[in-house]
């Protein structure tokens, strides 16, 4: 018997695989997808009862029969019905998985992609795993959604990038101060990095002061529903200028600087008030890291590959300056 103990763990004379437990069922929002084989992947979920986990999808890129357990592979950004088995490790076992809402919308329309793809790069960059959000999943199937309607996705990402720094615990509120939580008055209120609002007698000599105009653009993109924000009327430049702010605060709150941040579109150019300290031009630019160098900005419209040199060819020279023959 001590024999059949030692080579035989209890799991697998049940007639199951040893440190996997009972299978759990629950739903959840792909993050971000990985293809493991030719025939399976590994995906991101956030899922509504135990935060953010990592699956293996065991064949889940077979071609789909009727005993299957995946009808298709699992997409980014879709919305599953899931039932996996927990490991020990931190990779769990994806037993099946149905789709609930796929969002196509955002499959049509590049703009709309792209602000899905950096939602979902939010989520998975600001929580660590085994802690659910569920209000925040909702706010986010709701972003998803939303996207579709073609109007007002700037109000939509700061209503969101909002309420994933006031659930992640950086953000606390616009009426009161962060320090003494006084009332705030209009006139005195001071901008405090990365994410905070602080009145005249606590700041300091580095906090900026807070139009109150746009703290108004704050309010009321934080009291408005969901399903008003499409049709809220807000003027683009206050928009812009509250996006300055919130991306000031996300970039510091965050560990990496999310990929998909360098792709979004912040409206006219013209219309955005520069952030002090940076340039003019710095809207119509974005960084391009190279290898074994710092970020350089490349204006937009101006990022192409050079044009090749015929070969054989000599190389150009300065106006004026007579052209060598080859030896």
């Amino acid at each position: 018997m001590e024999i059949l103990r030692k080579w035989f763990p209890l799991d697998r004379r049940r007639g199951k695989l040893a440190g996997m437990g009972r299978p759990i069922h629950t739903r959840g929002l792909v993050l971000r997808r990985t293809d493991w084989s030719e025939s399976s992947q590994i995906v991101t979920v956030d899922t509504r009862d135990h935060g953010i986990i990592d699956l293996l999808a065991k064949g889940s890129r077979r071609i789909a029969r009727r005993s299957s357990s995946f009808a298709e592979p699992l997409d980014l950004g879709g919305w599953y019905d899931l039932v996996y088995r927990p490991r020990r490790a931190d990779l769990h076992l994806a037993v099946e998985a149905r789709l609930i809402e796929g969002f196509p919308h955002l499959r049509s329309d590049l703009a709309a992609w792209l602000e899905a793809c950096f939602a979902l790069d939010l989520v998975r960059a600001a929580f660590t795993g085994g802690d659910p959000h569920p209000e925040l999943l909702k706010s986010t199937l709701s972003y998803l959604k939303l996207l579709g309607v073609g109007k007002g996705r700037l109000a939509l990402r700061n209503r969101f990038a909002l309420e994933l720094l006031h659930r992640s615990g950086v953000w606390g509120g616009w009426d009161v101060c962060a320090t003494c939580q006084k009332t705030l008055v209009a006139g005195d209120v001071f901008w405090h990095t990365p994410a905070a609002l602080l009145c005249g007698t606590c700041r300091s000599g580095s906090d900026r002061p807070l139009p109150e105009p746009l703290r108004r653009v704050f309010l009321e993109l934080s009291a408005v529903s969901w399903g008003n924000l499409p049709s809220l009327e807000l003027k683009e430049a206050p928009l812009v200028a509250a996006w300055d702010r919130v991306r000031e605060a996300l970039l510091h709150h965050l560990e990496r600087t999310p990929r998909s941040l360098r792709y979004l579109r912040v409206g006219d150019p013209s219309l955005s008030p520069a952030l002090p300290g940076s340039s003019p031009s710095a809207r119509s630019s974005f960084s391009v890291p190279r290898r074994g160098e710092g970020a350089a900005s490349v204006p937009a419209g101006e990022l192409r590959a050079p044009r090749p040199e015929p070969r054989g060819s000599a190389p150009p020279t300065s106006a004026g300056a007579p052209r060598k023959d080859p030896a």
